[in-house]
């Protein structure tokens, strides 16, 4: 997280805070709007639009094969993702670049959630220029 960073808004996993979804501009991606996934005393990992794209996508299979505690890789440009199966816990690795953090189910449940989220707010945006013209026409007729 840079200093510059506008219109930053931060989704606390937990109430302790010890993990965090966090939205915004960032300086350090010419301002592009990025999400990044950290935790206290880490680098958090930063995601593009793409790239968080690409998450989404894959989201339903990671979730159902860390529930299932199966196998999963996912390589895609510099995303990584991947489960550990064979009994070595409900656990999720996300890396890009190089930066990686681990996520468990719950929490990619809630990832899940804040997609989902992000994804209607973005329908909402998008729509937002033909309710307004909607609203005018109504109210001068």
């Amino acid at each position: 997280m840079a200093e510059n960073d506008l219109l930053r808004r931060v989704y606390c996993m937990y109430n302790e805070k010890t993990r965090y979804v966090s939205i915004g501009f960032y300086s350090a991606q010419n301002y592009e709007a990025c999400v990044d996934f950290g935790a206290p005393r880490r680098m958090p990992a930063v995601l593009t639009s793409y790239c968080l794209l690409t998450l989404s996508q894959h989201l339903p299979k990671l979730c159902g094969n860390t529930c299932a505690n199966e196998s999963y890789v996912c390589k895609e440009l510099l995303i990584r993702l991947q489960t550990e199966g064979g009994g070595k816990g409900n656990v999720a690795r996300l890396t890009y670049h190089k930066h990686s953090i681990n996520f468990i189910l719950t929490e990619l449940n809630l990832l899940a959630a804040v997609t989902t989220t992000e994804n209607q707010l973005a329908r909402y945006n998008a729509a937002q220029h033909d309710i307004m013209s909607y609203v005018t026409t109504v109210l001068g007729a």
